[in-house]
């Protein structure tokens, strides 16, 4: 059992060494591109050779980095999530209802419920059963 989550940390390391290592590659050519001074193009290639070489060597060597970029995407995602339910809530749907409200529209008061109404004993009814 602790060999098949060991593997799996090793392929979830794996896997994030090589993304962050095409994001680093990424981001180091644009940064070369749009002519940037050569020690703020140096970080990035690094990191994209560190974590290219650790992906494919040892991938336990990228688990500081795992660990701290899950943090802070744990973090951002919490308020990123707080500030779009909350954009919508706000933004959207209160002015709709602040709307609906003025016009005189009232669609959660709605009597009918979607059922189709039926006579209580219809023999009919009983008969298409069987």
């Amino acid at each position: 059992m602790e060999k098949i989550a060991y593997e799996r940390l090793i392929k979830e390391l794996r896997t994030f060494s090589f993304s962050f290592a095409i994001g680093m590659a990424i981001l180091s050519i644009m940064m070369l591109y749009k002519d940037y001074e050569y020690y703020l193009i140096a970080p990035p290639i690094i990191l994209s050779s560190y974590h290219l070489l650790t992906g494919i060597f040892y991938p336990l060597f990228s688990w500081p980095f795992f660990t701290i970029m899950n943090t802070l995407f744990k973090i951002i995602s919490f308020f990123l999530t707080i500030f779009t339910f909350s954009f919508i809530f706000y933004g959207i749907i209160t002015p709709v209802s602040f709307i609906l409200r003025l016009v005189k529209k009232d669609h959660i008061a709605k009597n009918s419920n979607g059922w189709i109404k039926r006579l209580r004993n219809d023999p009919k009814q009983i008969e298409k059963l069987f």
